[in-house]
């Protein structure tokens, strides 16, 4: 089976926003698109078990560890692809995980994304699975 077969539009939603957003937590993504956490929490291992997504956690002592989701080898392609340019190579990507994971300003950026998520969540007229069904 083609893993195409596997994907939902939500998929490709969360695909599109990690690539704009650059990290997104997993409570931001289950606020912004799921009506569970649980179900949430499940559909993202299932997309990195299928290379679509990656994640990271920033460990810092005394402070929340929250896992940091990306876009993962298959939906970078995807998304590249989509916009008629070039994929990038497993090194390129690599390298763009890296420098979000090190990044001095990750804990702005994941407050941005807060703002950004508490928005998104507002605009769906009743509730996020309307928007992805």
């Amino acid at each position: 089976m083609t893993i195409s077969r596997r994907l939902q539009v939500r998929d490709y939603t969360i695909a599109q926003l990690l690539d704009e957003h650059t990290a997104l937590t997993t409570d931001q993504l289950a606020a912004a698109l799921f009506d569970s956490g649980t179900t949430c929490r499940h559909r993202l291992h299932a997309l990195r078990t299928l290379g679509f997504i990656d994640r990271f956690v920033r460990h810092r002592p005394a402070a929340p560890n929250p896992a940091c989701w990306v876009t993962g080898s298959l939906s970078a392609r995807y998304l590249a692809l989509a916009r008629g340019e070039t994929p990038p190579s497993p090194s390129a990507l690599r390298a763009r995980q890296d420098r979000t994971y090190a990044s001095p300003i990750l804990n702005h950026l994941l407050g941005v994304n807060d703002f950004f998520v508490s928005l998104l969540a507002q605009a769906w007229p009743s509730g996020p699975s309307t928007a992805t069904s």
